[in-house]
């Protein structure tokens, strides 16, 4: 039979309907992917399945061993995976800070465009200036230089986000921005819609800019002054292209290549000089830097040899390509070409078990003619497709980047095949006898991850990191979340990427499997690139129905608010909603307020914002400790959080105020303030307050008046506290659950 790979453009096999295609309607509103139904044998051994199509065994050890080549452990304590990962890449997050590690970088390599001296005028007299330019022209590098070169030394550099989630406002919050600040704010990538929003609140938002004495660049879209509202052409400047020569000359001297004028005059290098994108000079500079480093292990640095070679990688391997596939008809050698380029750098013999999988997905007779040991061997197939096996086993092409222009190649020349090359990646790192190592793995996901963007096809790509993340394999989570964040992090594709994580992280009923790394993604690459992106998708997970996820993203966006900035931001999101008469208090929103307003942030904004203390904070946790009580039969469990704030009302700072909020909060209640009165008690007698004896008695004591003058019943405070020695026991039959 005909096998899809071996014509000269491939279709689906008629029996493996498309039905789940990236151009499928569902596309457009991605949900969590459904189960698959029927029988299903997930063993090496056993009955074929009974539907259509070829039959994939994968290994898998019920016990949860110990893969004996990797080290890696395969079994459900993945869990564990997902908590380190999110404290670690807390660790790393920012908050769109431009690095001085950065600056350091752009700076030997930048070179000035048109225009650039006149936008930086109307920088330092403006604050402001809105920067317009050539697609390609690279207005984001000018505009960070711009702020860079302001004169605004010791402030922070900082990039703004203008992305709106459905549930949220602009981000352009004008009470944000720090004294002397430096702020950019890139449009180039967004529609008109966003762009126009943006401009309502530009003005306001100057103002404060003016006020801080900070600057601000903002990068218009390449239509942008098409879109700009009339009154803002003033602080227009349009800036031209810088000269690509010059460009080219400056990244490879920074990179350490002796290099000169006349070595550039190539017909070839001034062909991509004059290219109207400067992506395209930096692109070739780093692959010159590329070749130029691994002449250098060789002993033959020759600057001619290495042009030619990175000129080579940079010129569209498309028809190179297309001519190739075309003289190779037969699907054994297409098959091959594309596992290794998938799994370069991995072991021979997984290229070879990836090979065979690959046929066996696509194919429609599995069987072929000829026996085996009348077949060539690999390393002569390998040969026949560029590339080679290294002396430590490893499958390498042979020129540079070649299997990234194959993938790119057979994901755009085959698009009948997707489906099915989707459902072999998600299976190769589970194919029996295939021994890859965490990095082989990771490599894979972020190949697939790139040929997916590149062609936006988002949909296939969060197919396979949800299959990663629901396999009963501990092998393949760190493959989804890597899946996870090559998507949300993508110039282009991004932005779709992350509304489904927003669509996702809404459905209180999503898997844990999937919210795990869906946590783990927004504690740390969302939360370095788009913070505010990342604590709205966290407060959404904290409400899911698994007690485990719910607590782990309440944790993690605790984590993530200590940042000033953030914290403010969902404190004021957590005040709306619990204030909003027209709609039901979650228990999620409860928690998260008294974790991010504690009792030792309560006294310090009592003592440092008076006013503000009055007049919304106190209110706010007196309302917040009231729907606590109210919701605490629907699963929250005050407790833990009563325990902290009656050992901080013993403090030298507190006075009655703490204590006050929790009586006020009771509203009279009989069975509130009993409760209090109960978990008190119990809570004191346990020792969990506070450790000396004279100050059970004190927090016993006072909480014992306040709540019997609420009840009405006649008590002094007085009578109580003066009972030296004397251990005030209460609350007894109270019952505490």
């Amino acid at each position: 039979m005909t096998e899809p790979l071996a014509g000269a453009q491939a279709v689906l096999r008629s029996d493996q309907p498309d039905d789940d295609s990236a151009d499928s309607p569902t596309s457009h509103g991605i949900g969590e992917i459904g189960e698959v139904h029927g029988p299903v044998n997930t063993g090496s051994q056993g009955n074929v399945q009974t539907g259509s199509g070829q039959q994939i065994n994968t290994e898998i050890d019920e016990s949860w061993a110990v893969d004996e080549f990797s080290g890696d452990k395969v079994g459900r304590d993945k869990y564990q995976v997902f908590l380190q990962y999110a404290k670690e890449a807390r660790r790393t997050a920012s908050l769109r800070l431009v690095s001085a590690e950065r600056i350091d970088w752009l700076r030997p390599r930048f070179v000035r465009p048109e225009n650039y001296d006149a936008a930086s005028t109307a920088l330092t007299t403006r604050g402001l200036v809105l920067l317009a330019g050539p697609a390609g022209a690279g207005r984001r590098t000018s505009a960070t230089m711009l702020l860079v070169d302001t004169g605004l030394t010791g402030t922070r550099l900082r990039e703004l986000t203008a992305e709106q989630d459905p549930d949220g406002t602009l981000l352009l919050d004008p009470h944000e921005i720090q004294p002397g600040e430096r702020l950019l704010l890139d449009l180039s990538t967004q529609d008109e819609h966003t762009f126009r929003l943006v401009q309502r609140e530009l003005e306001t938002f100057h103002a404060q800019v003016t006020a801080t004495r900070s600057k601000l660049v903002v990068v218009l879209p390449e239509r942008g002054e098409q879109w700009l509202d009339h009154d803002l052409h003033r602080l227009r400047v349009r800036i031209g292209r810088p000269d690509g020569t010059q460009v080219l000359l400056a990244h490879l001297r920074a990179a350490g290549v002796p290099v000169n004028d006349a070595e550039l005059d190539a017909p070839e290098v001034r062909r991509v000089c004059r290219s109207e994108r400067v992506g395209d000079v930096e692109r070739l500079a780093q692959l010159v830097g590329e070749a130029w480093a691994t002449a250098r292990h060789t002993g033959d640095r020759d600057l001619a040899a290495c042009l030619r070679t990175a000129l080579e990688v940079h010129a569209n391997r498309g028809a190179e390509l297309a001519e190739l596939f075309g003289r190779h008809q037969d699907a054994r050698w297409r098959s091959l070409i594309v596992a290794a380029a998938m799994l370069e750098g991995a072991s021979a013999d997984a290229v070879h078990v990836a090979d065979e999988a690959l046929r066996q997905v696509i194919t429609s007779d599995a069987d072929e003619p000829g026996h085996p040991l009348a077949q060539r061997g690999l390393a002569d197939r390998l040969a026949e497709v560029g590339a080679t096996v290294t002396e430590a086993g490893r499958v390498s092409f042979t020129r540079l980047e070649y299997g990234d222009a194959v993938l790119q190649h057979f994901w755009r020349d085959y698009p009948g095949l997707r489906v099915l090359t989707r459902r072999w990646v998600e299976q190769v790192p589970r194919l029996p006898r295939v021994r890859l190592t965490r990095e082989d793995r990771l490599r894979i996901a972020e190949r697939y991850a790139a040929v997916c963007l590149r062609h936006d096809c988002v949909y296939d790509l969060a197919r396979v990191a949800e299959y990663w993340a629901k396999a009963r394999d501990n092998r393949l989570p760190d493959m989804a979340v890597r899946a996870l964040e090559k998507g949300v992090t993508h110039p282009t594709a991004g932005r779709r990427f992350r509304e489904l994580v927003y669509t996702w992280s809404r459905r209180p009923t999503l898997s844990p499997e999937l919210a795990e790394p869906v946590i783990a993604v927004c504690a740390g690459v969302l939360s370095a690139a788009y913070p505010e992106q990342a604590l709205a998708r966290l407060h959404h997970l904290a409400g899911n129905r698994d007690a485990r996820i719910a607590e782990l993203a309440a944790q993690a966006l605790v984590d993530l608010a200590e940042d000033d900035r953030l914290r403010h931001r969902e404190l004021t999101r957590l005040a709306a909603a619990l204030t909003d008469e027209t709609v039901e208090v979650q228990p999620r929103d409860v928690e998260i307020f008294l974790r991010l307003m504690g009792p030792e942030q309560a006294l310090a904004e009592r003592e440092q914002r008076p006013q503000q203390w009055q007049r919304h904070t106190r209110p706010l946790l007196v309302t917040a400790w009231r729907h606590a009580w109210a919701g605490e039969p629907d699963g929250f469990n005050p407790a833990q959080h009563l325990g902290n704030w009656l050992r901080a009302a013993d403090s030298p700072h507190a006075t009655d105020e703490l204590l006050d909020i929790l009586v006020e909060s009771c509203d009279n209640q009989t069975r509130f303030l009993s409760r209090l009165y109960a978990v008190a008690a119990e809570l004191v007698r346990s020792g969990r307050v506070v450790d000396a004896t004279t100050a059970y008695e004190r927090v016993a004591a006072q909480v014992q008046a306040k709540v019997e003058r609420a009840l009405g019943i006649p008590h002094a405070l007085a009578g109580a506290a003066s009972t030296a020695g004397q251990r005030t026991d209460f609350g007894q039959g109270a019952g505490v659950r």
